[in-house]
């Protein structure tokens, strides 16, 4: 077996590959949920434009008004809000993207070290292997030839 003199490196960057990788789907997830926070509002704005519509219609109280008013203003701060949340989710989804490129880079940086040092060694023992073989048989004619 070849001993890789930087496997332990290689394990860690790995490692850390699987890190990043659970850190963007965390970061995905997150983007997600700021995605339905940010539809769940505009679903309750569509319905209480349309209950508004359908009161303004009839008998409507100038208390009741200013309730769907205030609702409505409170709607579009949380949109607003919310819509801050999810760009900046997108950011940290991207810069987390970027972060695993980088981590995938150094693990195949290594695991390209490793391939290259396996095959240095592998010609080595071949050399070693050819240049015994050539001892045994230069060995093995030479006695041959002293028998004679």
């Amino acid at each position: 077996m070849i001993k890789f003199k930087l496997q332990s490196i290689l394990s860690l960057r790995e490692n850390i590959e699987k890190v990043k990788q659970r850190d963007l789907a965390d970061a995905f997830n997150y983007e997600d949920q700021c995605k339905a926070r940010k539809n769940d509002i505009i679903l309750q704005q569509d319905i209480l434009s349309k209950t508004m519509t359908e009161k303004i219609s009839g008998n409507v109280q100038a208390s009741q008004i200013k309730h769907y008013n205030d609702y409505s203003k409170l709607l579009e701060m949380q949109l607003e809000e919310a819509e801050r949340a999810l760009e900046k989710a997108h950011e940290e989804v991207l810069a987390k993207q970027q972060s695993l490129v980088e981590a995938m880079k150094d693990r195949k940086i290594f695991e390209s070290l490793k391939e290259t040092h396996i095959q240095e060694q592998l010609t080595l023992e071949k050399h070693a292997e050819q240049v015994l073989l050539d001892e045994v048989v230069s060995f093995k004619y030479s006695t041959e030839g002293e028998e004679e």
